[in-house]
């Protein structure tokens, strides 16, 4: 999102300055509009998605576990519960972190298109066009565990920021449309890739979407 929105804004600006501004890893300025877009990498505070995924957790083998206070939680949580908990601590710490006047967004995940198993397990992809609503129920039953499962399994989310300062930035709902958009094998690519986006695209849409928030 960061590439798209510079490019956005170029077209606005076209006298742009590189800038190392403090605490981020880079920046540009926008002269003619003294706006400066900082790029900052984080180190992550809660993984979402694909990574609590209800196939990697299983409750007697390699039950979730999470520690609160320095000690386990016993007995072990569920893979939504356990993220909610997460959530709620990484949201709480992030809005004592920026203060009251910072405007917050929780970008939703992004979607993957594999098929026939996931990145690891031979899963491929050769979509040229996007998804009809039909095939996207087919190809990501919940009751299948298909990819892209936990996406479904919001609820757990929305109860974590319940009540917070987030604004959500649902960019899963449009976007598991568009099987069409990754790069594949285009570009020289070894492998597929069916989880990054191909530039400009949709990417542009995602930022459209938090402009208007």
């Amino acid at each position: 999102m960061h590439l798209s929105m510079v490019c956005m804004l170029k077209r606005a600006s076209s006298e742009v300055r590189k800038c190392w501004p403090a605490g981020a890893d880079k920046g540009l300025t926008f002269v003619g509009y003294n706006l400066t877009l900082a790029y900052h990498r984080t180190y992550l505070l809660v993984r979402y998605g694909r990574w609590w995924a209800p196939s990697k957790f299983d409750p007697v083998q390699s039950p979730m576990l999470l520690f609160q206070n320095g000690i386990p939680v016993i007995p072990p949580l569920t893979p939504p519960l356990g993220m909610e908990l997460a959530l709620k601590h990484m949201l709480m710490y992030i809005e004592n972190l920026v203060g009251p006047e910072r405007l917050l967004f929780f970008c939703m995940e992004s979607p993957r298109h594999f098929e026939g198993g996931d990145w690891d397990a031979g899963g491929l992809y050769r979509r040229e066009q996007p998804l009809l609503i039909e095939e996207v129920g087919e190809l990501f039953l919940v009751e299948r565990n298909g990819t892209n499962v936990e996406s479904r399994l919001v609820q757990h989310l929305f109860e974590a920021l319940k009540g917070s300062r987030f604004h959500i930035l649902n960019i899963t709902s449009m976007s598991v449309f568009r099987a069409d958009a990754h790069p594949s094998i285009t570009g020289g690519k070894k492998h597929e890739d069916c989880l990054h986006w191909c530039h400009p695209g949709l990417l542009d849409i995602w930022n459209d979407l938090m402009i208007s928030l």
